[in-house]
């Protein structure tokens, strides 16, 4: 079964709002990030934390859509600090 994602977010959220995934994915990132036990607890069950974080009951399939832009948000922002504290490596004076 396909979804309007923005129809069922609009919905969901109240209304004609205009949710999206990479809105509430970066909402869910920030939250995460700022809480050790929280990015424990997504690892081992992320759509059971990302419905936490969100105060919503989503279908699955949006669910999955929203953790698997969580996911990449993480590791894009991981890559990016590596890449950093390599660069700061060769940087020095």
């Amino acid at each position: 079964m396909a979804f309007d994602i923005k129809n069922v977010l609009g919905k969901v959220m109240g209304g004609d709002a205009d949710f999206d995934i990479k809105e509430l994915s970066e909402k869910a990132v920030d939250t995460i990030k700022g809480d050790e036990n929280l990015l424990e607890s997504f690892k081992k069950d992320p759509i059971k934390v990302v419905e936490k974080i969100l105060n919503v009951d989503l279908p699955d399939e949006i669910l999955e859509k929203i953790v698997e832009a969580v996911k990449a948000k993480m590791n894009l922002d991981d890559a990016k600090d590596a890449i950093g504290k390599i660069a700061g490596l060769f940087n020095k004076d």
